[in-house]
């Protein structure tokens, strides 16, 4: 899957717009909403599904500006997978996440 286009609070995806948080989950070719226990905060009960496909690269895309916060828990949890963590604004993780080749998950913050 491939990020077309990117606006804050909108994102394009193979052809397909969406106005909400997204995981782009290759393992299983879908795209879900991302919905946290805080909205502007990650913690690694958000991350349960990445556990469960065990991916070479997490992406997570912060917001526009890169207000969300991603816990340090929320780091050590990525790391204990063994997989390689990219944490950027959302504009640059997207760039990042269609420039990296591997078994990846992706997971935007569209806003702030």
């Amino acid at each position: 899957m491939e990020v077309k286009d990117y606006s804050f609070g909108r994102i394009e995806i193979d052809g397909k717009e969406f106005c909400y948080d997204i995981v782009i989950d290759e393992y299983s070719n879908e795209l879900r909403k991302w919905i946290r226990e805080e909205s502007h905060n990650v913690f690694p009960e958000d991350l349960i599904e990445v556990k469960n496909r065990k991916p070479n690269i997490v992406i997570i895309g912060t917001g526009n500006s890169g207000q969300m916060n991603v816990s340090e828990k929320a780091k050590d949890f990525i790391k204990s997978l063994d997989a390689k963590l990219i944490i950027e604004k959302t504009p640059n993780a997207i760039e990042k996440y269609n420039k990296e080749k591997g078994k990846k998950i992706g997971l935007f913050h569209l806003t702030c």
